[in-house]
């Protein structure tokens, strides 16, 4: 069953994020990463005081709601990321750069980004150009997408409906 009423106020876009494990040679771990499960529509919006209490009980932590129609596979610990927006690189960005143009500045100090996968964090932003607090990893080609993105860690989902089709997560921001 969808919820209609539901679906039509989810205008977030959200991906799950697990910690994925690599075993090589029988059970020695050579890579700890994380693993990006597909794009969902939702809405995410903060909490009031009041709003904290709900089928799991009180969550003082919880800052935000995020309202999803799936969201079964969800656990406490599990990290939810919110796309805030996108811009591509307008200029091919070298394996240590710290300054990247873009053909829209939408970024704002402070705020998490990805470049091509990659995680950094925006120290300033002058007309199009976005200066990070460290070094890229990796090169990355123009037309590269960068993505503004916060995370949450998830507290609590609680399915209000009953129906499997109303789902509520409670969740606090996680800290860069």
């Amino acid at each position: 069953m969808v919820d209609v009423n539901l679906t039509g106020l989810l205008r977030h876009e959200v991906w799950i994020e697990r910690p994925e494990v690599r075993m090589v040679a029988g059970d020695v771990a050579v890579a700890r990463g994380v693993r990006q499960e597909g794009l969902v529509r939702a809405l995410v919006r903060p909490l009031d005081a009041r709003e904290t209490a709900g089928l799991l009980g009180r969550m003082e932590e919880a800052r935000y709601a995020v309202y999803m129609t799936a969201a079964e596979d969800l656990a406490e610990g599990d990290v939810l990321a919110q796309r805030l927006w996108v811009t591509r690189l307008a200029e091919a960005a070298a394996e240590g750069a710290r300054e990247l143009r873009v053909e829209e500045a939408l970024a704002r100090p402070g705020e998490e980004i990805e470049v091509g996968g990659e995680s950094g964090v925006v120290a300033a932003v002058v007309d199009e150009v976005v200066s990070l607090a460290e070094g890229l990893e990796e090169r990355h080609e123009a037309g590269c997408e960068v993505v503004g993105v916060r995370r949450f860690e998830v507290l609590g989902v609680e399915d209000e409906g009953g129906q499997g089709h109303h789902w509520r997560v409670l969740v606090r921001p996680r800290v860069v």
